[in-house]
């Protein structure tokens, strides 16, 4: 079975390579993400810290906006409120883990 979630998850110090070829050192962190599971194992997460946007395809009276934010807001308490995961909780585990979502 599939879901998914928001986890704090820690990023350690690294080099990210840019375009240019130029490897650009970064700090370490701490990030809210979106996890997603398999067979109830972190399987991947969503590549940047998540942020709070509400894409609307109408126009809705601000109380429902404030309604949906708050419903987001307690989604993402309940993810910071459960343990910590690191990078390489999502390592393949077989030779045939593609990753794909």
């Amino acid at each position: 079975m599939s879901y998914w979630n928001y986890r704090v998850i820690f990023h350690p110090a690294g080099t990210v390579k840019m375009a240019s070829g130029k490897h650009v050192p970064y700090e370490a962190y701490y990030g809210l993400h979106e996890v997603h599971y398999r067979d109830g194992k972190p399987w991947a997460y969503t590549e940047d810290p998540i942020s709070v946007v509400d894409f609307l395809e109408e126009e809705i009276d601000e109380n429902e906006v404030y309604n949906r934010f708050n419903e987001i807001l307690a989604d993402m308490k309940r993810g910071v409120n459960t343990p910590t995961l690191k990078e390489d909780d999502f390592r393949p585990t077989t030779k045939n883990d593609d990753r794909e979502v």
